[in-house]
């Protein structure tokens, strides 16, 4: 990738204005609107962080292999309080139109950089941006090499920018365009990175995520079947503890992020059943879709699984085998908001439920919030991850205040850029 139109000082200002939101196009006619390009912006700046804090792993496929296995976590348990000031950077994709009305959103990743200006930026030059479904049709029937990974990441951030030039146009935040009325949505603690080796660390991380007013907590397992019957101990004592520490009536959540198999699983799902885990999250290979069902025709734990899968056929897939409880469709991932509506209509239709992993929260939390509560009750928030993602914008909807998020009410998303945050300005060209 090349980077060019590098802007600083007052030309860096004139461009973030650019990059906020738009006024509403009262003249425009939407027979007539057409795009006209996609761009990328590289943000960099400096942000102050913590010079040290807990960084627990968790169980990995690849952990199967000796060598790929970490040492066993230890937490220092008395971390420095110093901040240090490193450099940060963020991607932003824009789509353009003839009559002047824009699309904005971020943070996207790397690799949907790489797919957004290949392929896919081509194709969309000439459309018109609020044919979404029609774009996204076209988008993905135009790829005859698979419909997963970089492609459908590329394509999901496309979709997103889509929504927010449409929600624009109309004049309304976008979760009230897809029907929806909830302005605030309550959020679980997604406890990754919070250490799992003590139960003193468990305890004082499970008692103080409840304690700042989140409704529920999901941590995360360390341990596989390369570990063995410590290994298991350890993941027992997990479970254990945060139930013993937040209570007989607090909904719980683990996840295995396809780090065990079935075998694995089955004594697992056995050893914990009695502490009454609300789900356990991908403990097998996500195309193993065999073992989620009869994990699921074993046990009374429900098993959640879906962030790792793409596409609504792939979840009806699931659906059909009796495979799945919770759906995580993740719209960053799995096609889209376009795409993750569909799936929560197929869910709304099977009396499950959607629960998507957050990569980023700001679409997430439009999607949640368009739906009725019995299909998505609830949303995660990635306590240690989440706050930097949003570093650059001004008015993030996180961190969430006493365990809810307040739906953005400005047209579209309401991204706006924090100019006093940013250095430089680059726009990314393939």
């Amino acid at each position: 990738m090349r980077r060019r139109s590098l802007f600083t000082g007052a030309a860096a200002l004139g461009a973030l204005r650019l990059m906020g939101p738009q006024p509403v196009q009262a003249q425009t006619k939407a027979s007539g609107i057409k795009i006209t390009d996609v761009e990328v912006w590289q943000v960099v700046g400096k942000e102050r962080m913590r010079a040290s804090g807990p960084n627990q792993y968790m169980v990995q496929p690849s952990h199967v292999y000796p060598e790929n296995r970490p040492e066993v976590y230890v937490e220092n348990t008395r971390p420095s309080t110093e901040t240090t000031t490193a450099a940060s950077r963020a991607f932003y994709v824009k789509i353009l139109t003839n009559e002047g009305l824009q699309g904005f959103y971020g943070t996207i990743n790397q690799n949907q950089v790489t797919a957004l200006l290949g392929r896919l930026r081509g194709s969309l030059i000439g459309m018109d941006p609020l044919a979404i479904d029609t774009i996204w049709d076209k988008l993905y029937r135009g790829n005859n090499h698979g419909y997963a990974g970089d492609f459908m990441e590329g394509l999901s951030s496309i979709d997103i920018c889509l929504w927010d030039l449409k929600a624009k146009f109309c004049g309304m935040p976008v979760y009230k365009l897809l029907g929806g009325s909830r302005t605030t949505i309550d959020c679980y603690a997604s406890a990754l990175r919070f250490s799992v080796a003590e139960q003193g660390l468990i305890q004082k991380y499970a008692a103080r995520l409840k304690a700042e007013g989140y409704k529920a907590q999901k941590w995360f397992f360390a341990y596989g079947p390369s570990d063995g019957d410590w290994g298991i101990e350890q993941n027992v004592m997990l479970v254990r503890t945060v139930r013993e520490t937040l209570g007989e009536h607090y909904s719980i959540y683990f996840d295995a992020f396809e780090g065990w198999d079935l075998n694995y699983s089955i004594k697992m799902f056995r050893s914990v059943e009695q502490y009454r885990p609300d789900w356990i999250e991908e403990p097998v290979m996500r195309e193993d879709v065999d073992a989620f069902a009869r994990l699921r025709q074993l046990f009374s734990i429900p098993v959640a699984t879906g962030e790792h899968t793409y596409g609504r056929w792939s979840i009806r897939g699931l659906i059909r085998a009796n495979a799945i409880d919770i759906i995580q469709s993740d719209p960053e991932w799995c096609g889209g908001i376009s795409e993750t509506i569909k799936i929560c209509h197929l869910a709304s239709a099977h009396d499950l439920i959607v629960s998507p992993h957050n990569q980023r929260s700001i679409a997430l939390a439009h999607v949640i919030a368009s739906q009725p509560p019995t299909v998505c009750p609830i949303m995660e928030y990635q306590v240690n991850l989440q706050p930097g993602l949003a570093y650059f914008e001004k008015n993030p909807i996180i961190p969430p205040k006493n365990g809810q998020i307040a739906v953005p009410d400005r047209p579209g998303f309401g991204i706006e850029l924090d100019e006093s945050k940013i250095e430089r300005m680059e726009k990314v060209t393939a």
